[in-house]
């Protein structure tokens, strides 16, 4: 009930520029260290290029084939194990490292990037970043030396909440990044209940859909009707609606009625370690 009365509360404050979903957010919990021990971690392992990096396909077509690769970070803890980006992106930015961060996802992508004609590459990046000077400069003359057809398979990919949140400020940043080729993808869309208007203004070629509106969604209606109105969103334009974390081929078939043209999740296959 109280998820019903908070999706209502949407749709009215959206009327028809958003979606109508509440979903109560997931709390990810970080590793127990302190906020001096997060920023030694990170900076040591920074300064090795310890970071690993790893390729999740996004799949969709008839017969199913590759849309996009999602380069994904893990980090090594010192203990062994690798941490997922969702257990300690917050604190990359917390301690003020997301530039760094960032810059260095940014090189190997570019070294990654495919020829012309391949399956494009997708790296996700943080607002403030991109409104940094120095960054811009220097990720703006790298595309430049790249060339627009090499440009054209990287995809620069964004937090739906952070899109929101920056709008106003991305729009030159943004039109400057299609104007040296690269394509743009928004992320998480249907965490938040925020006006969806970003999709046209920003000429997407790929919006994702946030893991939360996929599980289950078979059984969920509210989901359901989320989706539809993404899809809806898109219509008749360039963008590309992808669903993430599909774990289930039940959750797959409702996407695909629902008009999804693609999946991404362990469903389709697992995370590919590069370096």
């Amino acid at each position: 009930e109280e998820e019903a009365e908070q999706a209502l509360r949407g749709a009215r404050l959206q009327q028809e520029s958003g979606f109508f979903l509440y979903d109560k957010p997931l709390r990810v919990t970080t590793q127990e260290k302190g906020t001096v021990r997060w920023r030694t971690l990170l900076e040591r392992q920074f300064a090795r290029r310890k970071l690993t990096y790893c390729l999740q396909n996004a799949y969709g077509g008839e017969p199913m084939r590759p849309l996009l690769h999602e380069m994904l970070a893990r980090l090594p803890d010192g203990r062994g194990q690798l941490l997922p980006a969702a257990g300690f992106i917050a604190m990359v930015e917390k301690v003020g490292m997301q530039i760094p961060f960032d810059r260095q996802m940014s090189q190997l992508a570019l070294s990654l990037l495919p020829a012309e004609g391949k399956v494009p590459l997708a790296l996700n990046l943080h607002p403030l970043t991109l409104l940094d000077h120095d960054y811009r400069h220097w990720f703006w003359m790298a595309l430049l030396r790249l060339g627009r057809r090499r440009a054209a398979m990287l995809v620069v990919e964004l937090n739906e909440g952070l899109v929101s949140r920056y709008q106003e400020q991305l729009r030159a940043p943004l039109r400057e990044l299609r104007l040296l080729g690269c394509q743009l993808s928004v992320d998480h869309a249907g965490q938040e209940v925020v006006s969806t208007h970003y999709i046209r203004e920003f000429e997407l070629s790929f919006l994702k859909i946030h893991p939360s509106l996929v599980r289950d969604i078979q059984h969920r209606p509210l989901n359901q009707m989320a989706v539809r109105s993404l899809v809806g969103g898109c219509a008749n334009g360039p963008t590309q609606v992808i669903a993430v974390g599909v774990e289930s081929e039940g959750e797959w078939r409702m996407l695909e009625s629902l008009g999804v043209v693609g999946g991404q999740g362990f469903w389709f296959d697992g995370a590919t370690v590069l370096v």
